[in-house]
C-alpha cells in the first residue's frame, strides 16, 4: 500500500477496518484455503513470508530444502504478488489482515509444526494479529517454541536520507516516486524493530549491509533451469538488451532509457522495455527471437503499462 493511503487506512478504526473487509471477501467469494503444512518427518520446518518479492521467498524456501534437514513452504498476500512469482500459499491481504479466524489458525499450524519463521520486510506473520503490532506478534511466535528472524528485500530496510546521502543516482533525492519523508518514518521503524528484537536478520542484496551492518547476506536466487532453452547464442547483429522493470523509478528506467535508446539510434544494440509481463512467461519471452513491433516509447506508456505481451503469433522476426 503507498504510504499516504496507509496512513489514512489506519485512521479508521479495527473494527470497522475488519467488517468492511470481511464485507469484501464475502461479495467476492473468498474462501481462504487452510494455512500450509510442512513435512514434519524433518528436523527443521521453516515459514518465509508474507512479501515473497521477486519470487524470492519461494526460491529461498526450496533452495534451503536441498539440505534434505528442512521442509519449507512460503506464503504472500496476494496484492504484493501481481506477476505471479511461484509462492507455496497465496491469501488475500483482507483475509491476513481483518480474518480473526484465519490468524488463529495460522499461529496454531505455526505454533504446532514448525520451528522458524522468518519475517519478510518487517511485514506481519499474523496479518492484523493485535493490530499488526510486530513486537507482541514475534513474543507470541517465541513463546510457542519458534525462532525467528528477519529478511531485508530492499526499501523496507533502505534508509531514504542514508541512501541519498551515499548514491548521487537515489531515487529518494526527490519525491518522484513518493515523498521520501514517508518512507523515512516507515523504514527507521523497521530498523527499531530489527535493533531492538536484536534478531538474526538477512539482506538480499550486498548495499542494504549500509543500513544493516549486522546483517547475513542472503543473495537473490534464481532457478537456472527455468531459463534454459535451446536458441544459439551470440548469433545476432546486434546485443539485444532487455529492461523490464517492476518499479520504474525505483529500479532507475529514467537513467537506463536515455542511454540505451541512444545506443539502439546509433545501431550499436537492440533495445526493448518491457512491462506488466507475467513471471511464468519471463524465460519464454527473453528466449525467443521473434519480436513484436514496437517500440520502446510504446512500451513506456501509461496505456502500454496496463497491457500485457502480446502472443507470438502476432510478432514478426527480427
Amino acid at each position: 500500500m503507498h504510504p499516504a493511503a496507509e496512513r489514512l487506512w489506519k485512521l479508521v478504526p479495527k473494527f470497522a477496518q475488519d467488517a468492511i473487509a470481511s464485507g469484501v471477501d464475502r461479495v467476492r467469494g473468498v474462501t481462504p484455503p487452510p494455512p500450509p503444512t510442512p513435512d514434519t518427518s524433518k528436523p527443521i520446518r521453516l515459514m518465509i513470508g508474507p512479501v515473497n518479492y521477486a519470487g524470492q521467498g519461494y526460491r529461498w524456501a526450496r533452495a534451503v530444502e536441498e539440505t534434505g534437514r528442512v521442509s519449507a513452504k512460503n506464503y504472500v498476500h496476494e496484492a504484493n504478488n501481481p506477476l505471479g512469482y511461484a509462492a507455496d500459499y497465496t491469501v488475500t491481504w483482507r483475509t491476513s489482515e481483518h480474518s480473526r479466524a484465519w490468524q488463529e489458525a495460522m499461529f496454531e499450524e505455526l505454533a504446532r509444526d514448525y520451528t522458524h519463521v522468518l519475517l519478510e520486510a518487517c511485514m506481519p506473520i499474523l496479518g492484523g494479529r493485535f493490530s499488526g503490532d510486530m513486537y507482541r506478534q514475534i513474543e507470541m511466535l517465541q513463546g510457542a517454541g519458534l525462532k525467528v528472524g528477519f529478511i531485508g528485500h530492499g526499501t523496507d530496510v533502505r534508509l531514504p536520507s542514508t541512501h541519498a546521502a551515499a548514491e548521487p543516482w537515489s531515487f529518494f533525492r526527490d519525491d518522484e516516486w513518493v515523498a521520501p519523508e514517508l518512507v523515512e518514518a516507515v523504514v527507521a521503524k523497521n530498523l527499531k524493530l530489527i535493533r531492538d528484537t536484536g534478531l538474526p536478520t538477512f539482506v538480499s542484496t550486498p548495499g542494504l549491509l549500509l543500513d544493516l551492518p549486522e546483517a547475513h547476506l542472503l543473495g537473490v536466487v534464481i532457478d537456472p533451469e527455468r531459463w534454459a532453452n535451446d536458441e544459439p547464442l551470440l548469433v545476432r547483429d546486434r546485443i539485444k538488451v532487455v529492461h523490464a522493470p517492476t518499479n520504474a523509478i525505483t529500479k532507475g528506467s529514467g537513467y537506463v532509457r536515455p542511454v540505451a535508446e541512444r545506443l539502439a539510434a546509433e545501431g550499436l544494440i537492440e533495445y526493448v522495455e518491457l512491462m506488466g509481463i507475467p513471471n511464468d512467461r519471463m524465460p519464454s519471452v527473453l528466449a525467443t527471437p521473434t519480436w513484436c513491433s514496437i517500440s520502446s516509447a510504446w512500451a513506456t506508456t501509461a496505456s502500454a503499462r496496463a497491457r500485457r505481451w502480446p502472443p507470438a503469433e502476432s510478432c514478426s522476426r527480427t
